[in-house]
């Protein structure tokens, strides 16, 4: 089992004010950690990560991107016109927001970015990528490797072929169902 450190609340060049996000203190397996003075940021360049796991990275940016679009623009993300989204988005990159519980919002914008494209390029198995359309948008064709839909391609000649062939993607779960007989 690993013990995880708490080595990063002392780190040099921390910051003086404590990682607040709603809902109380950060925890651990000794108790609560008050007081926190870690810099958001530990580490530097692609090796920096936060003092708190994904979930709460999320948990606080999305409370934190609410509030924004609130202050900002008078209502909560899903309500602001698709203009205003953008603007919101733009806003986010550009670091404008002052108050994001010591988050970038950079950060939680290249994050939301990244995820959002992660769900649209999934196997729709894992819930993202409704009826494969990000895999019809980028030429994927997931499971198929000729002959998924009977179009009778050999996967050798289309592995040495000279022009690209456009195939129909398959997803896991039909694949799944034409292997079980369809049960």
């Amino acid at each position: 089992m690993v013990s995880p450190s708490l080595s990063w609340v002392n780190a040099t060049g921390g910051s003086t004010s404590p990682i607040a996000y709603p809902g109380g203190n950060l925890s651990t397996d000794t108790g609560p950690v008050q007081g926190i003075t870690a810099s958001p940021r530990v580490g530097s360049g692609i090796n920096y990560q936060y003092p708190l796991n994904f979930r709460e990275f999320w948990r606080v940016g999305l409370v934190a991107l609410q509030a924004y679009a609130n202050s900002a623009y008078g209502g909560n993300f899903e309500t602001l016109s698709s203009a205003n989204q953008l603007l919101l988005l733009q806003d986010l990159w550009a670091n404008k927001p002052t108050s994001f519980s010591n988050i970038l919002p950079s950060d939680f914008a290249y994050e939301l970015t990244f995820m959002t494209w992660a769900g649209f390029l999934m196997d729709p198995i894992y819930g993202g990528n409704q009826n494969m359309v990000g895999w019809t948008f980028t030429g994927f064709n997931g499971v198929n490797f000729g002959n998924f839909y009977g179009e009778g391609k050999d996967q050798k000649a289309l592995m040495v072929a000279t022009t690209p062939t456009r195939l129909k993607p398959a997803s896991l779960a039909q694949y799944q169902q034409q292997v079980s007989g369809g049960a």
